[in-house]
């Protein structure tokens, strides 16, 4: 009889203690198992056939949570690598006369090119183009599309920037050395950054980062 009481205590401790939080060199723990001091794991289990799609990190607060990864992340071997390939978008100008002016590239947040590094850039008419400004207004604005960075890539015909061009909205103008015009020829290829802090007074432009 003894021992059914025991046991039966020992019961109504685990079950009042199955649902509590647990703290280690802490009597405020704030989470199921709370620790206050650093954790040792003396074995792992290693699959080298897992696709895992995330790794594990902290928040400010010390909390173990899960972080995804992102496209130009993936785990070789246990080791986390990036990517060296671009990821590809592309847009079709629907523009007879060869001009465009604010173009729309669908890069911001929300859009289908946002997370593309390079643009392929063709007109309707398959010939050469002249364009004189990227829409920054999808971004919320200059201050909001600063540091975006990309490549332009001219598939049919040559693409000739334009610099300061009055067509476009002053903020969307490409800023050129010398204000001479920039000409890709078809397949080639040129990086573009804006930079929304080119001066007191001065709004933002697209510039020339380089060109292959």
């Amino acid at each position: 009889m003894k021992i059914n009481k025991i046991i039966l205590v020992i019961l109504l401790c685990i079950s009042a203690t199955s649902y509590a939080q647990v703290g280690i060199n802490t009597t405020e723990p704030t989470s199921t198992l709370d620790v206050n001091g650093t954790i040792r794991v003396r074995s792992m289990i290693v699959n080298e056939q897992a696709n895992p799609r995330f790794v594990v990190g902290s928040d400010v607060n010390g909390n173990l949570i899960n972080l995804e990864l992102g496209d130009n992340l993936y785990i070789d071997g246990n080791v986390i690598r990036q990517r060296t390939y671009q990821t590809i978008g592309e847009v079709e100008i629907i523009d007879d006369s060869g001009n465009a002016d604010d173009v729309n590239l669908v890069i911001w947040p929300g859009g289908t090119n946002s997370d593309r590094s390079v643009i392929k850039i063709s007109p309707n008419s398959g010939g050469n183009l002249i364009i004189t400004g990227i829409d920054v207004s999808g971004a919320g604005g200059p201050l909001l599309a600063d540091g975006k960075t990309f490549y332009i890539m001219a598939v049919s015909g040559n693409i000739r920037f334009m610099s300061e061009d009055p067509n476009s909205a002053q903020e969307n103008q490409f800023l050129l050395s010398g204000g001479a015009a920039l000409i890709i020829e078809q397949y080639e290829m040129v990086q573009v950054m804006y930079d929304a802090s080119l001066g007191a007074g001065t709004p933002g432009r697209w510039i020339i980062m380089s060109k292959n």
